[in-house]
C-alpha cells in the first residue's frame, strides 16, 4: 500500500516559495562572479593593494568616434593602442575592474579608458602591472618610441603635473608594438623584476 502525502499548509507553500526565490537569487550571484574567479589571474597578495602603474593594450578593428567624458567627441583611427595608469588604491584591483568591464562590455564608466573598454569592437588583449612605478615615467618611456602617436591629447592625462601630452598612445604596427613590449619589460627588469604580466591567452599579440 503506497503512503499518501499529507497536504502542504499554505504557510509551508510560501516558506518553500521564499527558500526558493533565496536560492534561485544565489545561483544568480554566483553565475555573475563565477567570471571573476575564473579569469582573474591575479596574484594572492593576502589582501595587500600593491600601489603603482600598469599598461593596457587594446585592439581597435576600425575608426570610431566616440563620446569620451570631458574630451567630448573623439576620433580614433584603427589600430593597436597601449594605454597607462596608476592605482593608489591597488593596481591589482585596478586591472580586475578594467577586466570585468572589457569583458561585460558594461559598468560605470569613471575614467576615460572605460569609454574604449565597454566599446563592443574594441578588445583589450594585454596587461601588465608595474608596483611602485610612476605612471608618467612610464608613459614618457612609450611617447619616446619611434611610430608611437598620440591619438587624443589630454586622453587620462588631464590631472597630470608631469607634462605629458597624453596617457593613451597608438602604436602603428605588430612589430613596433611588441618592441615597445620589451621596452617595457626592461623597465620593470631594471626594477629588481617587481612587475607582474596578466595575458589574455584568446588574444595573444
Amino acid at each position: 500500500m503506497k503512503s499518501r502525502t499529507a497536504p502542504q499548509s499554505k504557510a509551508q507553500i510560501q516558506s518553500h516559495e521564499k527558500m526558493e526565490m533565496i536560492y534561485t537569487g544565489r545561483a544568480k550571484t554566483f553565475s555573475q562572479n563565477i567570471w571573476m574567479i575564473m579569469h582573474s589571474n591575479l596574484p594572492d597578495n593576502s589582501g595587500m593593494k600593491r600601489k603603482g602603474a600598469y599598461v593596457l593594450y587594446l585592439d581597435m578593428p576600425r575608426a570610431l568616434i566616440l563620446n569620451v567624458g570631458t574630451l567630448r567627441s573623439s576620433f580614433f583611427t584603427a589600430g593597436r593602442y597601449a594605454y597607462v595608469g596608476s592605482a593608489s588604491g591597488g593596481i591589482d584591483q585596478r586591472i580586475a575592474r578594467h577586466r570585468r568591464l572589457a569583458h561585460l562590455k558594461t559598468g560605470k564608466v569613471h575614467w576615460h579608458i572605460d569609454y574604449l573598454l565597454i566599446h563592443p569592437d574594441i578588445k583589450l588583449t594585454r596587461q601588465r602591472a608595474f608596483p611602485g612605478c610612476s605612471e608618467c615615467a612610464i608613459s614618457q618611456k612609450i611617447a619616446s618610441r619611434q611610430g608611437v602617436t598620440i591619438p587624443v591629447p589630454k586622453f587620462g592625462s588631464t590631472d597630470c603635473k608631469a607634462g605629458c601630452a597624453a596617457h593613451l598612445y597608438r602604436v602603428h604596427d605588430r612589430t613596433e608594438l611588441k618592441n615597445c613590449l620589451k621596452h617595457i619589460h626592461s623597465i620593470q627588469s631594471s626594477l629588481d623584476g617587481i612587475g607582474a604580466s596578466f595575458e589574455q591567452p584568446e588574444h595573444k599579440l
